[in-house]
């Protein structure tokens, strides 16, 4: 029990003792007493606390000895009413606001105990009456005191309400906190797969993924084709209308490819002027074809630019297809063995990837 707490609650119960006792002559012995237990004896239990080496079990012991020394008083004083009930219900319930049910019930047992005692020791007596002032000093102290309990509940309330309003919002920050990191992550892994050039896959993504697309087209029985073509010409663009006419004609096929390609295809930008389009799922005839179709278009959206310097019957792009990859070799192998021609012209046949140059 706080120390405050208990000293203003044991000073109350000394006025309205002193009140009911002043009606009689009592001896030094009995007022020494009085002062002993409820002035002084909660300061000796609170130092008793502080010092202890384990304050919350000395502190647990002190709210079973206080019910037993007020018990006693109580059956000392012969059970004045107006007394004895706001001096057991205020015990009880300071004693139930630490420790619950339990510790109301073992507070119960010890003023039933310390009024057993002093009955024992002394002669039974019952005297329930009380003056007028001592009654209204009782019925003040107990109001006040249900008062005063109630009102620190509010406090509870209002600061639990208050930290759990600030535990809310806490966690609201460290969610979009989480958010933001999470879309941070998928950003910077978004990066780390792209090309910044033409937006389309790199390398590095065509290795991680060609890995897990044999593992599945395997387990599914299916062809899995590798598609490679790169831009004719291309020293000529940048020699003639510079590396910035370069780039945009990267970009250009490469959203032209991207735009033709299945959402399970995979089209990345090899290097320079290279394109791979791993296909899933097709065969090598199949890639070939949708190689020459991709030439095609990208002659007929190009026409008119005068940075694609092609005559009407060239070929934009070469390119081959690998067919069944049936086990998982380096990419730079297949990519030398393709032939760098026209596709419409010089197709050579299907590389596989598991056999050794």
């Amino acid at each position: 029990m706080n120390h405050k707490v208990r000293s203003g609650i044991f000073a109350v119960v000394f006025v309205m003792m002193l009140s009911h006792l002043a009606q009689g002559t009592q001896s030094w012995t009995v007022w020494g007493w009085l002062v002993l237990q409820f002035l002084v004896y909660p300061h000796l239990i609170y130092l008793w606390g502080r010092y202890a080496e384990d304050p919350t079990r000395a502190e647990m012991r002190a709210l079973l000895l206080d019910p037993l020394l007020i018990g006693g008083w109580l059956a000392w004083l012969g059970f004045p009413l107006w007394i004895s009930f706001p001096v057991a219900i205020g015990t009880l319930i300071s004693i139930s606001l630490y420790r619950g049910t339990r510790g109301t019930l073992q507070a119960l047992a010890a003023l039933i105990v310390g009024a057993a005692v002093v009955m024992v020791l002394d002669r039974p007596h019952f005297e329930p009456q009380t003056d007028g002032l001592t009654t209204a000093l009782s019925m003040l102290a107990l109001s006040a005191y249900l008062l005063m309990v109630a009102e620190g509940a509010r406090q509870r309330g209002l600061k639990l309400r208050a930290a759990r309003e600030e535990l809310r919002s806490k966690e609201q920050a460290l969610q979009r906190q989480l958010d933001a990191n999470r879309v941070l992550q998928q950003q910077l892994q978004e990066q780390a797969n792209r090309d910044p050039l033409t937006g389309l896959f790199n390398r590095r993504y065509l290795d991680a993924t060609m890995e897990r697309e044999l593992a599945r087209c395997q387990r599914e029985s299916q062809p899995l084709s590798l598609l490679v073509m790169d831009i004719d010409h291309f020293k000529r663009i940048n020699d003639e209308h510079g590396h910035p006419a370069g780039d945009e004609v990267l970009r250009q096929v490469a959203q032209l490819l991207a735009g033709r390609a299945r959402n399970s295809d995979v089209v990345c930008r090899y290097g320079g002027e290279e394109y791979l389009v791993l296909l899933p799922n097709m065969t090598a005839h199949t890639a070939l074809v949708r190689a020459e179709a991709a030439g095609q278009i990208i002659r007929a959206e190009t026409a008119d630019q005068p940075v694609f310097p092609f005559a009407a019957d060239e070929d934009i792009i070469s390119g081959a297809a690998v067919e069944e990859i049936v086990a998982l070799a380096a990419v730079e192998p297949v990519v030398a063995r393709v032939p760098r021609h026209a596709v419409a012209e010089r197709v050579a046949g299907p590389v596989d990837m598991a056999r050794p140059d």
